[in-house]
Order: C-alpha cells, then sequence, then structure tokens
C-alpha cells in the first residue's frame, strides 16, 4: 500500500480515462447499495430493540452526561449525537436511538469505502485487465471491478473461524475480530484509524508538514472516540524503528510527536475515568480470555489465520511489505494488552474485556494488508499454485464464519 498510493488516480493503460473513472464508481456504488441492503435493517432491528447492541447504552450514557454535567472520558460519539440532534438540553430516546443507529450505519459504510479505496490505490485488482484491453473495449476493466467490490465486502464481512474451544456462545469475547457490528464507538473510530494508519505509511514515503498534521489530527479524533488504538499505537511506535524500512530521521519524529499527542489526549482521559468510575488497571495474564476459551493458541490462530497464513505462505513478500509490518506490530502490541491487562470500575466487570477493543481495531488493518499483499501477489505478480490457493481458502474461512456470526445475529441470539 504504501509508495504506490496514486496508481488508482492514473488512468491506466489501454483504457479510455472517461471508462476508467466510470470503472471506479461502479465499485463504490456497489459497495454502498451491498452495505446499506444488509445493515441498514440490522441497525433497524437494534433501534427498535429487536437486536442487541451497545447503543442503548451510549445513549444512557449521554443523557446521564447532560443530566449530571460528568462527561464520558471520551466523549466523541455522544457530542456528535448531540450535534446532530441541535444541542437540546434534554433529547428523548427515541431521538437518541435513532441518530446512534445512523452514525453507526454511516460510519461502518465510511470504514467498507476506505477499505475498498485502500484496495484501488494498491493497484492489484485493476492491471490485470486493463492491461490486456484495447482502447476501443468498452468492457476495459470491468471484470476486475466486480472482483474488488466482492474482495472488499469479503474483507468487511470476515469474523474469527468458528472453533469447537469457544463455539457459537460469542463472536468475541475470547477472540479477535477484524470486523464488529454492535459497539457504535469502535465503529465510528474505525474510519479514523484507517485514514491514521494510511497517513503514517504515506509520511514515511514522503514526509511533509501537511502529512504530518493529517497523521496528528486523525490521531486526535481517534482517540476522543475510542482511545485503545492509541493506547496500542504508544507500545507500537517504538517498536517499528526495530525494523529496517522504518529507520529514518522522518519516522523518529513522527514517532515521537505522536506519543508526545497521545500523553496529551489520554492523561486527561484517564484522569476523568479514574475520578468518576472509580477506574483500575491490574495485570491479569489471561483472566479475560480463559474465562472464554479452553484452549487459548486455538482461540488466538482462528483470530488471525489469514494473515498469519500469508505471512508464512508469501514469507519476504508479506513480511517484508511495510503496511504489513505496521499492522502486523500494531496488532500485538494490542492482543498483547488485551491478553495481559483488565479493567475495572464501579458497576462494571473487571473482565468485560475492554482491552479487548483496541485488538479487534487493528487486527481489521493487518487483515487488510494481507489481502493487499496477496492481491498483489496474485493479480499483479499473476502468481499460481498451492501456497496462493490456501492463502485464498483461509481467507475464504473467515469470510464464511464472518456471515455465520452475522447471521446468528439476525436471528436475535446476540453477540455474546
Amino acid at each position: 500500500m504504501a509508495g504506490i498510493a496514486s496508481n488508482a488516480d492514473i488512468p491506466q493503460r489501454g483504457c479510455p480515462r472517461g471508462i476508467f473513472i466510470w470503472s471506479s464508481i461502479i465499485p463504490y456504488a456497489v459497495v454502498t447499495a451491498v452495505t446499506v441492503a444488509i445493515f441498514a435493517p440490522l441497525y433497524y432491528g437494534m433501534a427498535k430493540g429487536w437486536l442487541s447492541s451497545d447503543i442503548p447504552g451510549h445513549a444512557d450514557i449521554l443523557q446521564n452526561s447532560l443530566q449530571t454535567g460528568r462527561w464520558p472520558p471520551h466523549p466523541g460519539l455522544h457530542i456528535l449525537a448531540l450535534a446532530l440532534l441541535g444541542f437540546p438540553a434534554s433529547p428523548s430516546w427515541k431521538s437518541l436511538i435513532i441518530v446512534l443507529s445512523g452514525i453507526t450505519l454511516a460510519a461502518l459504510l465510511a470504514k467498507h469505502i476506505l477499505a475498498m479505496r485502500c484496495l484501488l490505490s494498491c493497484g492489484a485488482l485493476i492491471r490485470e485487465d486493463t492491461l490486456s484491453q484495447s482502447e476501443g473495449d468498452t468492457t476495459c476493466g470491468q471484470p476486475s471491478v466486480w472482483r474488488l467490490a466482492l474482495l472488499t465486502m469479503g474483507l468487511c464481512l470476515a469474523g474469527p473461524i468458528w472453533s469447537p474451544e469457544i463455539g457459537w456462545g460469542n463472536s468475541y469475547i475470547g477472540k479477535f475480530s477484524p470486523n464488529l457490528w454492535h459497539n457504535p464507538t469502535l465503529i465510528l473510530a474505525w474510519p479514523l484509524m484507517i485514514l491514521h494508519f494510511m497517513a503514517m505509511l504515506k509520511y514515511l514515503a514522503g514526509p511533509s508538514r501537511r502529512r504530518l498534521f493529517y497523521v496528528l489530527l486523525c490521531q486526535i479524533f481517534s482517540t476522543i472516540i475510542k482511545p485503545n488504538y492509541t493506547i496500542a499505537l504508544c507500545g507500537a511506535l517504538p517498536l517499528t524503528l526495530l525494523l529496517p524500512g522504518f529507520r529514518s530521521r522522518a519516522w523518529l519524529k513522527i514517532v515521537i510527536l505522536q506519543l508526545l499527542v497521545a500523553v496529551l489526549v489520554l492523561l486527561p482521559q484517564w484522569v476523568v475515568l479514574h475520578a468518576v468510575d472509580n477506574s483500575n488497571v491490574a495485570v491479569a495474564p489471561f483472566a479475560v480470555v480463559s474465562r472464554r476459551s479452553s484452549f487459548v493458541p486455538l482461540t488466538f490462530l482462528t483470530s488471525v489465520a489469514f494473515p498469519l497464513t500469508t505471512a508464512v505462505a508469501l514469507k519476504g513478500k508479506a513480511l517484508s511489505d511495510r503496511a504489513f509490518q505496521l499492522a502486523g506490530v500494531l496488532f500485538l502490541v494490542a492482543a498483547g494488552q488485551a491478553y495481559l491487562l483488565v479493567e475495572s470500575a464501579a458497576g462494571r466487570s473487571m473482565l468485560d474485556g475492554n482491552w479487548f477493543w483496541g485488538a479487534h481495531g487493528t487486527l481489521f488493518l493487518l487483515f487488510l494488508g494481507a489481502l493487499v499483499v496477496l492481491c498483489r501477489t496474485t493479480f499483479v505478480e499473476r502468481r499460481r499454485g498451492p501456497k496462493i490457493i490456501v492463502c485464498w481458502s483461509v481467507f475464504g474461512l473467515h469470510v464464511l464464519s464472518g456471515m455465520a456470526w452475522l447471521t446468528k445475529y439476525f436471528l436475535g441470539y446476540g453477540y455474546f
């Protein structure tokens, strides 16, 4: 993804500019239509109370904040909802549920569109078809357009692979999932995580003040909505300096500035959280996951099977890719925090697994990076063979499992 982000902005050889632009619009329209068709009924069911979600809980938080004057430590979602309602003194429950559901659906769509943009920017899904077409062929690029839309939706529906040690009892507590659909703060923060992640890679490829400012801005807004990604970033950024591709004065500068910004934003959040909820963080290795899984290694492997298989099968192609490296370090730090740390607060169990949010968020970035590497190898380099087939098969298992989780959710069985 890094270093070739401009490929999608230039019409490919053998394809007229108008056809190329039109073929680029089609997948966005397809993904938008499919996303709305699948998830609008889901969030309608949440708004009506037919399906469980965290949306009512955040409506309660917003109403309590307006009544008591005590705002949560990361109020991004709640301020946005209040702004969309026109800052009423006491918004009704119905209006809160509607606006929170709408924000969540819009943020999910933004996540899907940005994921498609990342796949399109790598150039891996258009080059094979367009290079072989003549200028007068109006079907130029069309097959890859539908491939792009299909792979994007597959990525955005992927979930942890089913495994017997955890069963169908829950879809994410105990496992890590690259896609969750019930938590509005994580979903709202996800587009900003993707933008921040891609902005860091662009800055590494070509440092500039504008790109640096954009990185820091995305980091701040993401932290205000959901701090877990930034907390993982604090541990991951210093580790990237151990990787040869990240050893530069410019990268050291952005690491230092992001750590400073993280402290400035996270410290007030921690003070507010500790003062209001009497929150405490403790080291308790595997305390949460062991309550959900009888065999933690299998639980972990079924969560990360696709990127792990891609790393093993494609070796240097994946492990030398900067996007894959950065996403991998981010996820491993976030997963370590989830496995080692627990948080307790007044009226909330320490086994809720609040440290898992960072791992869920960063795992999507790792899946995205792995899919880019696999697409580039398959469609640009045109490599075929057992290793490629295995990678695509494992990706398919994640997609099928995610669709099964979503179906279970639609049937009203909840997400855990």
